[in-house]
């Protein structure tokens, strides 16, 4: 297509197109040409982010925005960039690329083999089937950085006490940006459950604290720990839970946690230091965001749901 072919109408169609390529895409999909992509069904696959999607867009505009400035376009003295001012609202993004998980889908979730029947399918990486779900519920986490932990990024503050989860680069581990930095007490649910017993198991096992939290998730090609176990969580979100909608996916349990933190009374501020969520100001960043007591506090407030009550963990 020329250049001056491209319209307003058509860089939103190419920004629409955009939103609906997934992420993640296996070696043999990944240089196939855009309108062959959205003719697959890969629905068990993420969807990208809208600040990805709006990257791409500022790209194209930087680019015509150049040809222009360089002369390109002075045959088309009318000629506007088309891509200037086009992007996706990351909040509507946001809400159409992912639902919540209301009771019922809990309710099925929490009732599937892994938690009635103590399954632990192997493509789940054994506990971590079990766990990152329910962490995710009680924290709001991302996959990749639940699936990431290692034993000692689970621990305890030496000055009040307080067990919580260590989120951030040490180890290898990567985080979506600056902001997911972040600790997260441990819900007082998922001590009863029987988290801390299953993180001294592993380390009475192999008498350290320096292993993987979930050793047997198995990582993709590129070394990402979160990537098979991604496709195995989707397919047992459909075909065990019965959770046939599209917007719901694992992503669905950050989305959850964020309205309990609404609806137990707690303040945006709170729960998006909880998410690793940035915005407010700069002045947020002042003062090293919330102490980790304020925060225990907080996530204290959240009541566990009907679906989890009397899940307990135990050793094989």
């Amino acid at each position: 297509m020329r250049l001056g072919d491209i319209d307003k109408a058509k860089a939103r169609d190419f920004r629409d197109a955009l939103a609906k390529v997934r992420t993640r895409l296996p070696r043999e999909l990944i240089k196939l040409p855009l309108r062959d992509l959205l003719k697959l069904d890969l629905s068990d696959l993420p969807s990208a982010h809208a600040n990805t999607i709006n990257k791409s867009l500022s790209i194209l505009s930087a680019i015509i925005a150049h040809a222009m400035r360089e002369g390109g376009m002075d045959r088309m003295p009318s000629y506007a960039n088309p891509f200037q001012g086009i992007k996706l609202s990351v909040d509507d993004r946001e809400a159409e690329g992912r639902g919540i998980f209301e009771a019922a889908d809990l309710r099925a979730i929490f009732s599937t083999p892994v938690y009635a029947k103590k399954g632990r399918p192997l493509g789940g990486g054994g506990e971590a089937a079990f766990w990152l779900p329910l962490i995710a519920l009680f924290t709001g986490a991302r996959q990749s950085e639940l699936a990431q932990l290692r034993i000692e990024d689970l621990r305890q503050d030496p000055d009040s006490g307080l067990w919580f989860f260590d989120i951030g680069t040490e180890g290898g581990r990567s985080i979506k940006t600056a902001s997911s930095r972040r600790k997260v007490p441990v819900h007082p649910h998922l001590v009863d459950v029987g988290l801390l017993r299953y993180r001294q198991s592993l380390i009475d096992q192999s008498g350290t604290a320096s292993g993987d939290l979930w050793p047997d998730i198995k990582s993709d090609a590129e070394g990402r720990r979160a990537g098979p176990w991604s496709k195995w969580f989707n397919r047992y979100l459909r075909v065990t839970a019965k959770i046939e909608e599209p917007s719901k996916v694992f992503h669905s349990f950050r989305h959850t946690f964020k309205r309990v933190c609404r609806d137990a009374g707690i303040g945006e501020e709170l729960h998006d230091a909880l998410t690793g969520h940035s915005g407010g100001g700069v002045g947020r960043s002042y003062g090293g965001g919330f102490g980790l007591k304020a925060l225990a506090e907080a996530i204290g407030r959240i009541e566990m749901p009907e679906a989890v009550k009397g899940l307990g963990w135990a050793s094989k």
